[in-house]
């Protein structure tokens, strides 16, 4: 098996995990990666892009070159890990790819817009992804979390210069997200839902791991007017 990590060297050890040194920001890294491994294995049977980074703020708050660091992580590095690894995978044993993505990539939060936006072309992506690998017996996961204890609060980026008397609620929502990620589920509940799409014969194209109520709001979204959606949300988060 086989971590990446951008502070590792390619070979060093960790747990059952040989790393390799990737940074998703540098297509260069993640070629060399690929290559490294295909010096060490002749395929590759699973491919899980869970790299990404958060950021939160109101869209006229962001830069564009934050937005562009969120995409080029979140979105633009995930397709190139894919583009590079389908050729492996197409010889691998029931080869799958898990795209991360979030609760937050079926609807727009307040102050996430720029996170929510990069998660919502994860979606789009690998739907077309998943038709086009079909006919290679390569299947496309995308799994839905809700909050995770990570270390998603440390990394996430916050909006340097927010007017608080256009946006007086921001830092208290911002205060209020990094408390729902403290207290949130462990991160080994995903990695047992991962191994599950993993060993099973047809796995969902969508799996949603979340409390009741964050897959709830997703139902709700469905049926409910938008307007009247918007409402409950903004509500919630007493924007």
């Amino acid at each position: 098996m086989y971590g990446t990590s951008r502070k590792s060297k390619n070979g060093d050890k960790l747990d059952n995990f040989t790393l390799l040194n990737l940074d998703l920001v540098d297509s260069s890294s993640i070629q060399t990666a690929l290559d490294y491994l295909l010096e060490k294995e002749s395929k590759l049977d699973v491919l899980i892009n869970n790299g990404g980074i958060g950021i939160n703020g109101p869209m006229e708050c962001l830069s564009l070159e934050e937005i562009n660091l969120v995409f080029k992580t979140n979105v633009f590095g995930l397709m190139e890990c894919c583009r590079l690894a389908i050729p492996l995978l197409r010889k691998g044993t029931l080869p799958t790819i898990i795209n991360i993505s979030s609760i937050a990539g079926e609807m727009g939060l307040p102050y996430r817009g720029a996170y929510s936006s990069s998660k919502f072309a994860v979606e789009g992506y690998s739907e077309s992804l998943s038709m086009e690998l079909k006919p290679f017996g390569i299947r496309v996961c995308l799994v839905q979390p809700g909050d995770f204890a990570t270390s998603i609060n440390d990394n996430r980026m916050v909006a340097k210069s927010v007017d608080l008397k256009l946006y007086p609620d921001f830092y208290r929502m911002n205060e209020r997200v990094k408390e729902e990620v403290n207290s949130s589920w462990s991160p080994e509940l995903m990695g047992k839902y991962i191994l599950r799409l993993i060993h099973s014969k047809n796995p969902p194209l969508r799996k949603r791991v979340a409390p009741f109520l964050a897959r709830f709001s997703i139902f709700l979204r469905r049926i409910l007017p938008g307007r009247w959606y918007e409402q409950l949300l903004m509500k919630f988060y007493k924007v």
